[in-house]
């Protein structure tokens, strides 16, 4: 986790309830200039939202998930 910017482009299904967008950061702790991320954002109803973050570098594995509920 960083306070790092990133920014992505991306497309949504056809239905508009799943959304993947692709970006670029630099990290802090690497140096790294050009990381690449995969930001997978899915609404599975009114009240429920999942945003999850992909590392392509690392076999496309999943290095975060929130889900978000509203109560």
């Amino acid at each position: 986790m960083s306070t790092t910017m990133v920014t992505s482009e991306g497309d949504s299904e056809t239905d508009g309830k799943v959304l993947t967008f692709g970006g670029n950061y630099a990290c802090a702790m690497t140096g790294e200039k050009n990381k690449a991320t995969t930001q997978i954002y899915r609404i599975l109803s009114r009240d429920k939202h999942v945003f999850e973050m992909h590392d392509p570098a690392q076999g496309d594995s999943k290095t975060m998930e929130i889900t978000y509920t509203r109560k």
